[in-house]
């Protein structure tokens, strides 16, 4: 029996290529949680109202009316720091966070984006809408009135190797929701 086969060489070399690449990750990851970005120039969103009214959707609550919110804003947030040679894109979305009689706090994503270049990464958006469709914004109590939210920019950045980081920005003062 032959012990210096192309088989056992090849066995041996790809057995030191994989230990290779498992000490490659480990050393990534070990990067990616010391070297933490952070985003420094996030503004609080300026929202401008918080409105609400009955409406059906008849894919949920089975064809009841409730109280859904829509929320207009505008944003000017700078994303390029959280970008490095790691990152895959960047997931940026607007929180309102509100007290109720129930529970302390209720938080509700109302808008997002993903961005996918460090091109995008400086967001300038002027009066735009919640989507009612995509983040449906109701309160189970069916009730908004004397209810107010704070509004945050928040932002979960994906490696290419390694963990998930995420972080927030600043709230915003408490908006009243209001009727239509």
């Amino acid at each position: 029996m032959l012990l210096d086969t192309t088989s056992n060489r090849a066995s041996a070399f790809f057995s030191k290529l994989s230990s290779v690449f498992v000490l490659l990750c480990a050393i990534i990851t070990v990067q990616n949680i010391v070297e933490t970005p952070s985003a420094e120039q996030i503004h609080p969103a300026n929202v401008h109202y918080a409105k609400y009214k009955p409406a059906r959707f008849y894919h949920a609550f089975h064809n009841k009316k409730q109280n859904y919110a829509q929320v207009k804003f505008d944003l000017d947030a700078d994303f390029s720091n959280l970008w490095t040679w790691n990152t895959k894109h960047v997931v940026v979305y607007l929180v309102a966070s509100y007290p109720t009689e129930k529970h302390d706090l209720n938080d509700v994503v109302v808008w997002d984006r993903i961005l996918s270049t460090p091109d995008e990464s400086h967001l300038q958006v002027k009066n735009a809408l919640s989507n009612l469709h995509a983040h449906p914004f109701n309160e189970y109590s069916n009730d908004f009135s004397n209810l107010e939210a704070n509004y945050t920019m928040h932002w979960t950045v994906s490696p290419k190797l390694g963990f998930l980081t995420w972080g927030s920005g600043i709230s915003s003062l408490a908006v009243p929701f209001t009727k239509i």
